[in-house]
Formats: C-alpha cells, structure tokens, sequence
C-alpha cells in the first residue's frame, strides 16, 4: 500500500511539469519563521513560492506583538541574483519600500535598505529579521490577515501581478 499523502503527490508533480527537471529555486520553497509566542514580543512568516528558475513568489506576515499587535503584510515576486534579491514597493512608483531578502541553507534572512520603511506595516512593525525554515512541503496557498485565502498560481483567487 502506498503511504505517499495525495498533497504530497500533487505538490511534487506540480513542480516537475514543464522542463520534466524541478526549478532552480524549489529548494527555496516552503515557510519561514521567527517568534512563537505573540505574547512575549513579534513574531514573522514567510511563504515562498517557486515561480521560475530565477523568481519566487512570497507572502510576508508579521505582528509586533503585545501590547498593541500592531500588523503588517506583503506579498510579492523576488527577482534573485545568486542567492539574494531585493523587494520594491511603494504608491505612485515611489520604491518607498525595499527590502533585501538573502536566502541561506535553512533560512531567510531580511533587512530594511537605509530609511525606505514605508511598507505599509501596523506602527513599530518592521520585517528585519532571521526567518528558519519551518517547513519543506511547498505552500501552495496563504491566508491574508484579513483571512482571504489566495494561491500563488492556480485557482479563481490566485495570486496576479
């Protein structure tokens, strides 16, 4: 009898369509952490998605905590270059916000560029931190904060840029 769980199945299939070889940047795919008791200070996850050899999809979670649990998200492509990438957003093609993302074996690490914050993030939200690996299975769906439930690339709901 067969063990393999059927998300598994379609996960990895899905994966492999195309070139009949897994992209480049599966080994980046799953979900990211830091923090675990929201009570005790902030707390961060990401969901990265393998999109191409060259890009990931991603949906960055993070609350500050108590008292206030002041909230922040984004979501976005990461265009990499080697093993980095940098995140621009901002209203009206103001880059007001950048973020530089630097993928390690097992983790992700984030840092604010100089003063370019304005992310949209809840007050003393910010994104800099050391995110682990938490997961391998690639998450084919995120939930918003708000709790709509958006996938990356299939579905009415999907992710579009």
């Amino acid at each position: 009898m067969n063990f393999i769980s059927r998300p598994l199945v379609l996960t990895i299939s899905f994966l492999f369509i195309g070139a009949g070889k897994p992209l480049l940047t599966t080994k980046l795919g799953g979900s990211y952490g830091f923090g675990m008791d929201i009570e005790k200070g902030r707390i961060g996850w990401i969901d990265v998605y393998p999109d191409t050899d060259s890009t990931v999809l991603f949906n960055l979670s993070l609350n500050r905590g108590a008292p206030s649990y002041n909230m922040g998200e984004v979501t976005g492509r990461l265009l990499l270059k080697g093993d980095s990438a940098t995140f621009y957003s901002g209203i009206d093609g103001d880059s007001s916000c950048r973020l530089i993302f630097t993928f390690g074996k097992r983790e992700v690490s984030i840092k604010t560029i100089n003063d370019k914050d304005k992310c949209g993030f809840g007050a003393s939200v910010f994104a800099d931190g050391i995110y682990k690996k938490r997961g391998e299975q690639i998450p084919q769906y995120f939930i918003k904060l708000e709790g709509d439930t958006v996938y990356f690339k299939r579905g009415s709901n999907r992710l579009k840029f």
